[in-house]
């Protein structure tokens, strides 16, 4: 069963608007971002470094079957409201042989600011 064009109209009354640049591509889209800080198992990467303990914020992504963020190159980033996120994860979620829409878990990243501005 395809359930993909179903999955993308929730989507597109659920989601917000993001955007997927990869290089030069860019693409407008659809997609549900949801913080994962409540989930106690989310633990991604290694968050002790030699001055101490870092904040991480991990978000998972739901996105519609159109753009295929599992074929995104390790550069790739999301952006969202002003935000930036990078992926970790990606995935296809299927029903039997086809694609109904793609998840994966990202973490937002944050500008390292300029000794110009200092």
């Amino acid at each position: 069963m395809d359930y993909s064009k179903e999955c993308k109209k929730y989507l597109e009354k659920l989601g917000q608007s993001v955007t997927v640049i990869d290089g030069e591509n860019v693409i407008e889209l659809h997609a549900v971002i949801i913080q994962t800080w409540r989930k106690n198992k989310s633990r991604f990467e290694d968050t002790v470094t030699e001055i101490g303990r870092s904040r991480k914020e991990y978000y998972q992504y739901i996105g519609p079957v159109d753009v295929d963020i599992c074929a995104l190159s390790d550069g790739a980033r999301l952006e969202c409201d002003g935000i930036k996120y990078v992926f970790l994860k990606k995935e296809r979620v299927k029903a039997g042989d086809r694609v109904q829409f793609y998840t994966g878990m990202m973490k937002r990243v944050y500008e390292e600011a300029s000794d110009e501005s200092l």
